[in-house]
């Protein structure tokens, strides 16, 4: 899928983003119960919430950029191809100092109006970066930076700058090597339609807000959040493409679109996901990876009025567990999935009333598992039949079958498919 900052035209100068490419109990935890109950809630609530969707033009990045210290620094890597702000303007802060000692702040407005928004640190700086919902319309974003230093040299050679203008603006922190600071960033949005917003900002943490549901509506065309080392909370956000990526630390969130890539390594991952058609015949993606670490998520799909709609799932991680929880709500939409880990169980449940289509279960030296919900009726009343065949090889270790409603085979269209495997631990799917 294209976006408004990776596929843009390159030109030259330093400002950079970098390439990204895209046994249990059957009880649920409370928070997948909390999911079942509201997501009929939540699909009502997106219907309203897209109706009332102001669509406004992205702005044209124009001009030229100019080398500017200090933000050369972020032209020295190779992998950062260069986003086009315009860079005619640059402005670095001034620290204040106030009472309490070894710490400095500064806060400042950029316009909320701007087709990309970019946050990016450069040298041996961490911190936290929090991410607020305002609840009101305006025409600014507030940037608040707290620094935290044990001498005054830190202070010195740290630095926040802005550069751009009103159609695309860029922030950086930038501090010197051999001075390792501390700094807080809050930045404040009012709820309003961003083309992109961007963050590339190692060792930093990442706290989002609750920016859906509720009105007025905030939606993110291109949102991405990019750290190490440091967990990220995405909150819960509404938009067109998300892509989260650390490493070595715990990610969480919500999110409600048409494209989902979530990836950390060495910890765990837990996520929701509610995707929904953009048109009849679309095709909607989840990707969720770690390793080292558990996944638990909860992935629904709501057609939005469209019909014939797919979402393609692929969930994997390794020397960890899996609890998936799936959902949906389509006219003739079908749903694939591809779960895998090593030496850990995996526990999937599709939905007994919408799913219909094929499973293979694969493990070794351990067991699959089936079981059926015998209580469901058609879901659109006509009083049809529900089959689920299975068929398990010598000693459990594989399963395959399929399932359906009266009147839909395999040679249909927009038959589903699911495939889970692990090893030396049980596979456990629920229809």
């Amino acid at each position: 899928m294209p976006n408004p900052v990776d596929d843009h035209a390159l030109l030259p100068g330093p400002v950079s983003l970098p390439k990204d490419t895209l046994g249990g109990p059957k009880r649920l935890p409370a928070w997948l119960l909390h999911i079942r109950r509201g997501l009929v809630a939540f699909a009502i609530a997106l219907c309203l919430a897209t109706s009332l969707l102001s669509w406004e033009d992205v702005a044209a990045f124009r001009g030229a950029a100019e080398i500017m210290d200090p933000l050369e620094l972020a032209s020295s890597r190779e992998d950062l191809p260069l986003q086009p702000l315009q860079l005619s303007d640059k402005k670095c802060w001034d620290w204040a100092t106030g009472d309490e000692e070894s710490q400095a702040s500064v806060s400042f407005e950029l316009s909320s109006e701007a087709s990309l928004m970019l946050f990016f640190s450069r040298g041996p700086v961490a911190g936290d970066f929090n991410l607020i919902n305002s609840h009101v319309r305006g025409p600014t974003v507030l940037v608040e930076v707290t620094i935290h230093y044990h001498e005054g040299e830190e202070l010195e050679r740290t630095q926040v700058c802005t550069v751009g203008n009103e159609s695309g603006w860029g922030v950086a922190f930038i501090a010197d090597e051999g001075h390792d600071v501390h700094l807080d960033i809050t930045a404040t949005l009012p709820p309003r339609y961003y083309p992109s917003f961007v963050t590339d900002l190692p060792r930093f943490s990442h706290q989002v807000d609750d920016f859906y549901p509720g009105l007025p509506i905030a939606y993110f065309d291109w949102f991405r959040l990019k750290s190490f080392d440091a967990p990220i909370d995405y909150g819960s956000i509404m938009g067109e493409s998300a892509l989260i990526t650390t490493s070595n630390a715990k990610v969480t969130g919500l999110f409600r679109g048409f494209e989902l890539d979530v990836q950390t390594s060495n910890a765990p991952l837990e996520s929701i996901a509610y995707m929904i058609g953009s048109d009849d015949g679309s095709e909607a993606k989840v990707n969720l990876k770690t390793s080292v670490g558990a996944i638990t998520a909860a992935i629904g799909q709501v057609s939005g009025g469209w019909k014939n709609t797919a979402l393609k799932a692929d969930v994997r991680t390794s020397l960890g567990p899996i609890l998936l929880q799936t959902y949906q709500r389509t006219d003739n939409g079908s749903f694939s999935l591809n779960a895998s880990t090593s030496m850990a169980p995996v526990s999937v449940y599709l939905d007994s009333y919408f799913f219909e289509g094929s499973f293979n279960l694969d493990t070794s030296a351990s067991g699959t598992y089936v079981e059926q919900d015998s209580g469901v009726s058609d879901p659109w009343g006509q009083g049809r039949n529900r089959t689920v065949t299975m068929n398990h090889t010598e000693g459990g270790q594989h399963a395959e079958g399929c399932m359906y409603w009266e009147g839909k085979r395999p040679d249909n269209a927009n038959w589903g498919e699911v495939n889970v495997v692990t090893s030396l631990a049980p596979v456990r799917l629920y229809v």
